[in-house]
């Protein structure tokens, strides 16, 4: 294989089957742990949402039972 002078031979030059697996692995774990960290994100921001809401109220709320009072 080495005999290849050619950087365009080289380009399309055999390569073992487990270089390619090794990437498609690599590129799997890392759009897992992106799907996971964007998850993360939004829900912690959801769930800070709704503790600050749940600490304090929600102004409209707060506007509605005083009119209908």
């Amino acid at each position: 294989m080495s005999h290849y002078v050619s950087g365009r031979q080289f380009i399309f030059e055999e390569r073992p089957r487990w270089i390619f697996l090794g990437l498609l692995v690599v590129m799997l774990i890392g759009m897992l742990i992106g799907i996971l960290l964007g998850l993360i994100i939004s829900l912690a921001g959801i769930y800070l949402f709704e503790a600050l809401t749940d600490t304090y109220g929600s102004p409209n709320l707060q506007v509605t039972a005083r009119g209908s009072k």
